[in-house]
């Protein structure tokens, strides 16, 4: 079986956090792919595999978890047995009822808890904005992206640990539930994954169909235009005395005693 090293037996070992990403143009391939890769590490892995939803693709009935709170899916998590591998099918749901900030932090506590040998998650990419898409990926060890019915053209995204990100394009095959190989994909025509800058702004815009940011174009005409009550005038009274002005010479006060 050719198989590149991130995805053959080192799996598990070398990855922490995996994400295997599919979408509504690959339904249940997410799942199929991370079964597929779990099925190369041996039968000496456990694993603990908890739904969350229903795939498209697996016909047995199998228990679904009801709840996505985060707190109780961490404590499900750390019961599992020791030096398990976790599949969670999917994360989707789980970022949709809580908020991405939670989520991160649970998927920091499960990258710090020993117990946990890996934790591989399927996600559905366009169920989310690429905001939180950006933030998981660099929350992640490894990272799948499955663009195609067959397997071919699936992006992995593999993060070493000093920094360095190095992205790859697979044709990979999988038959009956197995993965039988894998080579670099002779037309790796990819949309790069977006990055994204988070907002310093402390003054958050309200969510709108319009422009509501000014380019710096804009903010430096906008510096040159002159307000109408910030136009500086020298203020100065001119009086021109009329011959029919009624001059009184008299003091008005001469009656007061001082």
């Amino acid at each position: 079986m050719n198989l590149p090293l991130e995805l053959s037996e080192n799996l598990v070992k070398n990855n922490k956090i995996i994400f295997v990403e599919d979408s509504t143009a690959t339904p249940g391939r997410g799942l199929a792919l991370a079964q597929a890769l779990l099925e190369t590490q041996g039968q000496s892995l456990n694993v603990s595999t908890f739904f969350n939803e229903f795939s498209p693709l697996d016909q047995d009935l199998k228990e679904i978890l009801t709840e996505n709170d985060v707190q109780k899916m961490k404590e499900i998590f750390e019961n599992t047995s020791p030096n398990n591998t976790v599949l969670l099918h999917s994360l989707t749901p789980l970022i949709l009822e809580n908020s991405i900030r939670k989520v991160l932090q649970l998927l920091h506590i499960l990258k710090k808890d020993d117990k946990i040998a890996a934790v591989i998650a399927t996600i559905h990419g366009d169920c989310h904005n690429a905001k939180e898409v950006q933030m998981l990926l660099n929350h992640s060890d490894l990272w799948l992206k499955v663009q195609s019915l067959d397997f071919d053209k699936t992006v992995m995204i593999k993060s070493h640990p000093k920094g360095k990100v190095e992205q790859t394009i697979y044709d990979i095959q999988v038959e009956n539930g197995k993965l039988i190989g894998a080579k670099i994909s002779s037309n790796p025509n990819v949309i790069k994954p977006v990055q994204v800058v988070e907002d310093k702004d402390d003054s958050p815009l309200p969510t709108s169909s319009f422009n509501l940011t000014l380019s710096e174009k804009e903010k430096e005409d906008r510096s040159k235009v002159e307000l109408p009550y910030l136009r500086k005038k020298e203020a100065k009274i001119e009086y021109i005395p009329d011959e029919n002005d009624d001059w009184d010479d008299e003091d008005p006060d001469d009656d007061l005693e001082f």
